[in-house]
Order: structure tokens, then C-alpha cells, then sequence
């Protein structure tokens, strides 16, 4: 019953292939945990998609262990008790030089999850941000200062804070998307 019959998933540019399904990057990421976690996600044996921290916001990721949280199926904002690893996941598209650069625009929206991530971290809890670099031709990651330099601004204070920055390039072919394991190079 959908308008378009169809989902643009890549494009090719004189580069690489480039993803552009930005549905995409929070299966890739809960996918890549379930099946070939980075080590720092290896002790996790709980995981959970959009998990609503307040009355106006949600994250895409939380991860935490039964051992910690033995009670806990599922969890609402009524019941976030630290240790929980807070992630949020953004799609990266743009390239330039070999970097893949976040965001593409200004981000309003991203400059306030990083900002709830800072007040996360400052109650206990462990945050990540993971961008999912989907183009091959990126060996590093940075965030866009010349774009959103609000956006760099507060990634590097949250870093500075506490936050795990990850930039997990995906592997794309005319059959999958596959992400890797092994973050690239950040760039701050």
C-alpha cells in the first residue's frame, strides 16, 4: 500500500557505492551486535532498539547485561537504572578526501542527543555514538565543523566527557550491506 513500490538503497558515485537508505544504519548496528560484536559490545547480553530516555526523547540503542539487570526484559524510561550502554546511531554519507563527515546539514536534532548523552553520562550511565559510514572510500571520520560547527562543538565536549565515538564503515555489494567490526579512525 506504499506510494513508491520501490527503496532507493545506493547510489554510485565516481568513488564508491553510497547508502542512502537511512532506515538502514539501526539494523546494520543491532545486527552487527547479535552476530559480530565490536569487543567493547562483547560482554552485552541484552540489547534493545528506540528506548525512550524522557518525556521527549528517545536513543536508538541501549545495551546492558542480565547479570546487572536481572529483572529487566524490557526497558521503559521508567525503569533506566545505570549500568546501561547508551547508543546513538547516525547514517554518514559524505565523504571527503577519504573522511566520512557528519552531519551532511545542521542538525538541531543531533546537537540535542548529544547533549542528553553529556546529562547520561554525568548520572552514571556509558554512551556511544556510532556513525554508520556507508560509502568505501572513507578510512577516517570527522565531524562536518564547516557544515554544523555546533554539532562538532558538542561532540568534542561529549568526548571529552565520556563518549565512545565509533565509525563503523559497511561493506556494500548489489546483494548486502554488511557492517565491520572495526571502527575507522576518528578524526576530532
Amino acid at each position: 500500500e506504499r506510494k513508491l513500490k520501490y527503496t532507493l538503497e545506493m547510489i554510485k558515485t565516481p568513488t564508491s557505492w553510497v547508502g542512502v537508505n537511512t532506515a538502514l544504519p539501526n539494523k546494520l548496528v543491532y545486527e552487527l551486535w547479535e552476530k559480530n560484536p565490536p569487543t567493547h559490545w562483547k560482554k552485552f547480553d541484552r540489547g534493545q532498539l528506540e528506548v525512550k530516555i524522557n518525556e521527549k526523547s528517545r536513543l536508538d540503542f541501549v545495551l546492558w547485561t542480565a547479570k546487572s539487570q536481572p529483572d529487566i526484559k524490557k526497558l521503559k524510561k521508567d525503569n533506566l537504572e545505570p549500568p546501561l550502554h547508551f547508543i546513538e546511531v547516525k547514517n554518514v554519507t559524505l565523504g571527503e578526501k577519504g573522511v566520512a563527515l557528519f552531519p551532511d546539514a545542521v542538525t538541531e536534532r543531533g546537537q540535542k542527543h548529544l547533549t542528553e548523552m553529556i546529562a547520561l553520562m554525568k548520572k552514571g550511565y556509558s554512551c556511544e555514538m556510532v556513525y554508520v559510514v556507508q560509502r568505501e572510500d572513507c578510512k577516517a571520520f570527522s565531524p562536518a565543523d564547516d557544515i554544523d560547527p555546533e554539532y562538532g562543538k558538542l561532540l568534542r565536549k561529549a568526548h571529552k566527557a565520556g563518549l565512545k565515538i565509533s565509525a563503523f564503515p559497511a561493506e556494500m555489494s548489489d546483494q548486502e550491506i554488511i557492517l565491520k567490526n572495526k571502527s575507522i579512525k576518528i578524526k576530532l
